[in-house]
């Protein structure tokens, strides 16, 4: 129930850190960069290009310039002018046909009376004389009046009106251009001679052709004023003048047509020349207080620094999602796989919350200064330093691709922490010692430094200032990355109950109090605490457990000795107190060593992971000895071994059952080390007593393997046959 409800923990622990994690991308400026800003407003703050980006406006302006040197292509349409000459041809013999009715008698008299004089300027200003007229009947018209000249019956006073208006209509009727004529110039047109009027027909007809030939265009310029000129160059009367001009000017049409497709083409390729103007990288598009230009405007919204909907926000944040659901799922694997034991570790999981969750609400807030003061780099080393090294590879990984999403960085920032992350989570593996911190700060102050300079050496291609600040910003990083991380180190280790390798260490300074009563108490247990720590040590290396634990487990297991220390076998002088008392007793006195020394852990205040080897050294082992001295005692009588059992628990980790396979170990080999003749009976007698725990059940709980029994049993033999390895017998001196 216990290791379920830690498991529940955990999960939800994953869980509120992947809502905060999606939570801080949504509010980050990678995401919400939106600002409410319109052309023409002052720039509530400094922008700068966080990628080249194309100054659109500038260079549209350039390439509609481009654009605009593009003369238009024109090609001569010869369907217009074979048209217009048509209309014109219509025309002219629409013209003729009225001009034949307008001289017909019985057209003009008494309908249309008519007559013309060349030399006269207006009708009123001919001569007349009164006559008796007839008409064609030969009837007497008295009211009529005769023109000697013409002959022509007419009444002036009742039907001048009457045929300027029918003519008129009759000539507007074969085309609007007589709408502009003169009632004096239609006249003319009608009733001038044969010849006259075919001189003005062909007049019109080579300034068409004329015209057409030099081509004319929508909007050419002085068109009237040539056909003008044509007309009076032309040889005709001036009153057919006015009417050629109107004539031209309404039927004669453009033929020289403009190309726009090929047009349109010439100048898109003439504006694809034009090279673009952009923002570059790192640039300032518009700094506070300017106003927003066209330029600005556009350049801000292709960087995504507008406010446009949801859409622009939600495309990212998809992307961004799947990726940090990524990154968890490659952390949360790696953690099941390769830290199993950190499911059941409550307060690892805890501090490792605490820890991202600090990280990823400092980065949002640090998203305005240069990228290495975002302290991921802490997260890395104190991961490495509370937890585990190789933890604190992958997550530094993972923290670093979750946070770039946050501060919106750029290929350096990635670089950057990847790898200075990485050597700064393995440089925490050998950072065992609180003296050793400056050393320690001005490695990783180095590293940094080194890291930064290198990116931007690689991606600037080129040495300035800036080079130098990235330099200064990157030792500045690791130094203070170092102090505060050390600094705060007590704290974390307080709070959350994690032991790291340096307090561990610590514990082993000769100074402290309970060293030092065992050396001076119990010497004999401290001489065996010193070997069974040097066996530890040993065989967590070879089985990858961790080495600083087993062995300042192994200084502390035997503390419980000091309550009675002559009742241990290599504290005594000579004389052995058990043989006054009985096998029960001594099995109490016995035993007692781990109670008393789980007293002393809490009243010392020793880690919870050091009072756990404490209580778990001996497991529930049986006293072999004095049970067997009780049966001895009693005969047949069959005897409880509950006394004589060790109240346990059984080895919880690697490194107990490492402290308990050594303690059995170097107190049999000691005691048998003068039978033990060779390294065979020596290997033969330390597999036995391994596979006696083994086959007790004693390591069952203790997650180590057959094999990692095998490394540890050669381990312990190499040790051992260090310590008691054969030597040369010195000759005894001559009397």
């Amino acid at each position: 129930m216990k290791k379920l409800k830690t498991s529940r923990v955990s999960v939800l622990l994953v869980f509120i850190a992947l809502v905060v994690t999606i939570a801080n991308v949504i509010v980050s400026s990678h995401i919400q960069r939106g600002f409410d800003i319109s052309i023409g407003d002052v720039s509530p703050r400094t922008f700068t290009a966080t990628h080249a980006v194309e100054n659109r406006v500038a260079t549209e302006q350039l390439r509609e310039d481009a654009r605009a040197t593009v003369v238009t292509t024109i090609i001569r349409d010869i369907d217009i002018e074979e048209e217009v000459q048509e209309q014109l041809n219509l025309l002219f013999a629409n013209i003729n046909l009225l001009r034949q009715e307008a001289r017909e008698p019985e057209i003009i008299v008494p309908l249309v009376p008519f007559f013309y004089d060349p030399s006269a300027s207006f009708v009123s200003d001919l001569p007349s004389q009164n006559m008796m007229v007839y008409d064609e009947n030969e009837e007497e018209h008295p009211e009529w009046e005769y023109d000697y000249e013409y002959g022509y019956e007419y009444d002036y006073d009742s039907y001048e009106e009457d045929y300027h208006e029918a003519m008129y209509q009759a000539l507007v009727q074969i085309s609007p251009a007589f709408e502009g004529v003169s009632g004096y110039q239609l006249e003319f047109l009608i009733m001038s001679d044969q010849g006259t009027f075919n001189n003005f027909e062909a007049t019109v007809f080579d300034i068409f052709s004329t015209l057409m030939a030099n081509g004319i265009t929508e909007n050419t310029p002085g068109l009237g004023q040539e056909i003008y000129s044509m007309l009076a160059m032309g040889g005709i009367a001036y009153p057919l003048n006015h009417i050629g001009f109107f004539i031209l000017d309404s039927y004669i049409q453009p033929n020289n047509i403009a190309d726009e497709e090929e047009t349109n083409r010439l100048r898109e390729e003439r504006a694809s020349e034009v090279e673009a103007i952009v923002f570059l990288q790192n640039q300032n598009i518009v700094n506070e207080g300017e106003i927003i230009t066209d330029e600005i405007y556009y350049a801000l919204r292709d960087l995504g620094y507008l406010a446009e909907g949801y859409a622009i926000s939600l495309i990212p944040f998809i992307g961004s999602s799947v990726i940090i659901a990524i990154m968890f799922a490659v952390a949360c694997y790696y953690i099941h796989i390769f830290v199993p034991g950190f499911r059941k570790n409550k307060k690892h999981a805890l501090l490792l919350f605490t820890l991202y969750i600090i990280i990823l609400f400092a980065t949002n807030v640090m998203v305005a200064l240069p990228f290495v003061f975002v302290p991921l780099l802490l997260f890395t080393m104190l991961v490495g330093m509370l937890i585990s090294y190789k933890l604190a590879i992958v997550l530094n990984i993972c923290a670093t691709i979750i946070t770039f999403l946050i501060f919106d960085g750029d290929l350096s920032y990635i670089l950057y922490f990847i790898i200075t992350g990485t050597v700064v989570a393995i440089i925490t593996r050998y950072a065992l010692e609180r003296s050793k911190v400056i050393i320690f700060s001005l490695l990783t102050s180095v590293v940094s430094a080194v890291v930064a300079i290198s990116i931007s050496l690689l991606l600037d291609r080129t040495l300035t200032m800036d080079s130098v600040f990235v330099l200064g910003y990157g030792a500045l990083g690791g130094f203070f990355t170092v102090i505060i991380g050390m600094g705060t180190l007590p704290l974390w280790e307080s709070f959350f109950g994690v032991i790291t390798p340096i307090k561990l260490l610590d514990l082993t300074n000769p100074a402290n109090p309970l060293l030092r009563r065992l050396s001076t108490e119990a010497p004999g247990t401290y001489h065996h605490s010193i070997i069974v720590a040097n066996l530890s040590e040993a065989a967590a290396f070879d089985i990858n457990a961790d080495t600083i634990l087993a062995r300042v487990g192994s200084f502390f297991h035997d503390i419980g000795k000091l309550h009675n220390p002559m009742f241990f076998i290599e504290n005594q002088t000579g004389t052995n107190p058990h043989d006054e008392i009985m096998p029960l007793g001594s099995a109490d006195v016995i035993i007692d060593h781990v109670v008393y020394g789980s007293q002393l852990a809490d009243e010392y205040r020793l880690p919870l992971v050091l009072r756990d080897i404490i209580q778990q050294h001996h497991g529930t082992t049986l006293l072999k000895f004095f049970y067997t001295k009780e049966k001895d005692l009693k005969g047949d009588e069959d005897v409880d071994p509950t006394p004589f059992l060790y109240p346990g628990p059984l080895p919880q980790s690697k490194e107990a059952a490492i402290v308990m396979l050594a303690d059995t170990i170097e107190a049999a080999v000691r005691s048998m080390a003068s039978k033990l003749k060779t390294k065979s009976e020596m290997a033969a007698f330390v597999n036995n007593l391994i596979k006696d725990k083994l086959l007790e059940g004693q390591l069952i709980d203790s997650s180590l393997t057959i094999r990692d029994l095998d490394t540890i049993e050669r381990s312990f033999l190499r040790v051992l046959n260090g310590m008691y390895h054969e030597r040369i017998p010195y000759p005894a001196p001559k009397k």
